[in-house]
């Protein structure tokens, strides 16, 4: 029997996101999205429809949950994130690690189409970490992986494999699916997001995203 193919959930989030941006290139919305480009174009295909036939929803504000708070953090130099997760990750690499020298949010796109012309054909590392004595990591931190970001991460590793080596996972815990599939897979370190909570306010800091 064949398998029934899967339609891409879109958050109310993510349709407003995309409403406000849908100018910019393809690529770029599929990347900061994660979906594909043909899932996006049918997006801004069916938005469109929507508007013309009055059926718009007004542009959301900020959102409160943390789960899903997508947007600008200006006390992060004004980038732009998907969660409160990504955001929290941002502030304790360049407010509480010492040893760091630059950190960048989703600087490189490693791409698979060399090898593969369909299915998942890129992956986009969370951050980029340089350290003073110039060593360079990247950083994926996931609090739960989907089977695409699986594939992702399998595939950089095989096919970057220097890029992968010395990377770095941060999760929701040790105990998590997440975290003993990055150890799994051979990732340098994992670490624990609420153990960085814990040593960020401990030092003192304040502004921790909720």
């Amino acid at each position: 029997m064949a398998r029934r193919r899967q339609v891409p959930q879109w958050s109310p989030v993510e349709c407003d996101f995309l409403r406000k941006n849908k100018t910019l290139p393809l690529t770029q919305l599929s990347l900061r999205l994660s979906k594909s480009i043909s899932a996006v174009k049918n997006m801004i295909k069916q938005l469109a429809e929507d508007k013309k036939a009055g059926k718009t929803v007004p542009l959301l504000g900020p959102t409160k949950n943390r789960r899903s708070r997508i947007g600008k953090r200006e006390d992060c130099g004004g980038l732009f994130f998907r969660s409160s997760y990504e955001s929290n990750c941002y502030r304790y690499f360049t407010r509480y690690l010492a040893n760091i020298e630059k950190v960048e949010f989703e600087p490189d796109t490693f791409m698979f189409t060399e090898w593969f012309n369909r299915g998942t054909l890129s992956y986009l590392p969370d951050f980029k970490l340089t350290f003073k004595d110039g060593r360079v990591i990247y950083v994926e931190a996931k609090g739960y992986l989907q089977p695409e970001g699986k594939t992702k991460l399998r595939r950089f590793k095989r096919y970057y494999p220097e890029q992968f080596e010395g990377m770095l996972g941060v999760t929701g815990g040790p105990k998590t699916l997440a975290s003993k599939f990055m150890e799994e897979l051979g990732f340098a370190d994992v670490w624990s997001i609420r153990e960085m909570k814990k040593e960020y306010i401990a030092a003192g800091l304040s502004d921790w995203e909720e």
